[in-house]
């Protein structure tokens, strides 16, 4: 495969395919998504719909008192399309869908007052990776559940 570099500032809508689940998923189990549209640059296709992209699942917690919620982290580590493979260095955005039946994720802790947002050191501005919270008792992140990503410079 050909080794290629995204440039940064592209945007990537992600389609989730398959369910992030509590009590089902763990850390470590592989996450894949697909590009919802292509992303372009100055007209040009960088990215094609329909690349996949793959990585694991790297910390899953419950967490809160009077309000639970869960703390997810996935990282995204590779894209393909073609005969092309590029790491994915990107900064998760947010999220362009809720799928009914499913959480709803957050960039940011569901709560209020005392509760200190739970730190990563090392991941939380390491390029592919994403963190978000769901809140409430049940973790339910749908297979089809889209995200937008951010490609950043490399190191």
């Amino acid at each position: 495969l050909e080794q290629i570099n995204l440039p940064p500032g592209l945007r990537l809508e992600l389609i989730l395919q398959q369910p992030i689940e509590g009590g089902q998923s763990a850390i470590g189990d592989v996450v894949r998504a697909t590009v919802a549209a292509d992303a372009k640059r100055k007209r040009k296709v960088i990215v094609p719909k329909g690349a996949t992209v793959s990585g694991r699942i790297l910390y899953l917690r419950k967490a809160g008192g009077a309000v639970p919620y869960h703390l997810v982290v996935v990282e995204f580590h590779t894209l393909e399309f073609g005969n092309k493979r590029a790491r994915f260095l990107a900064r998760l955005k947010g999220f362009a869908s809720y799928v009914p039946g499913g959480s709803r994720p957050s960039l940011t802790p569901p709560v209020m007052g005392g509760y200190a947002r739970i730190r990563l050191p090392g991941l939380e501005d390491r390029p592919g990776v994403g963190l978000f919270y769901v809140k409430g008792e049940r973790l339910i992140i749908p297979r089809g559940t889209r995200m937008i990503w951010r490609t950043q410079r490399g190191e």
